[in-house]
């Protein structure tokens, strides 16, 4: 492989499968009503990364629809949320389920934030790696994401 096929690969998003079964989701539910909360809440966690906690704070990425459980009612991403995208390797398993390790950082297009309500991560994801202009307006994603 020479290196231009080594770095098509790296930029190469996932397909649809291999998303949901390497990604989970973190809604940023403490923010969720305060628009400036949330913008410095996200500014905080690329710069510095998660905190630590012992929450279940990610749940397998929401795949779209109209919420159909009570899980799905209280987590699906609404319009103005803030999702993180997080790779399985930046999860522990805690005694009550999997949270973030602390200290990881997102990249910048697993920061999205939301424009829709309850749409399918996979299709914020691939907005976020191919950008708006090729894929779609729905969602936006770093950088300058949250600019007016």
């Amino acid at each position: 492989m020479n290196w231009r096929e080594i770095i098509a690969k790296a930029l190469m998003p996932l397909k649809e499968r291999q998303f949901y079964n390497q990604y989970s989701q973190h809604l940023d539910l403490r923010n969720r009503a305060n628009p400036e909360a949330a913008a410095e809440a996200r500014r905080r966690v690329m710069e510095e990364g998660f905190a630590g906690g012992a929450n279940v704070n990610t749940l397998p990425p929401y795949r779209g629809g109209e919420p159909s459980n009570v899980v799905d009612k209280k987590f699906a991403p609404r319009s103005g949320d803030t999702v993180y995208l997080v790779p399985d390797a930046a999860t522990r398993q805690t005694g009550s389920g999997q949270s973030v390790v602390p200290g990881w950082k997102p990249a910048p297009h697993e920061v999205v934030k939301i424009e829709q309500d309850f749409p399918a991560l996979y299709q914020e994801y691939l907005r976020g790696i191919l950008g708006r202009e090729q894929y779609g307006t729905t969602s936006r994603s770093f950088p300058g994401a949250f600019e007016p």
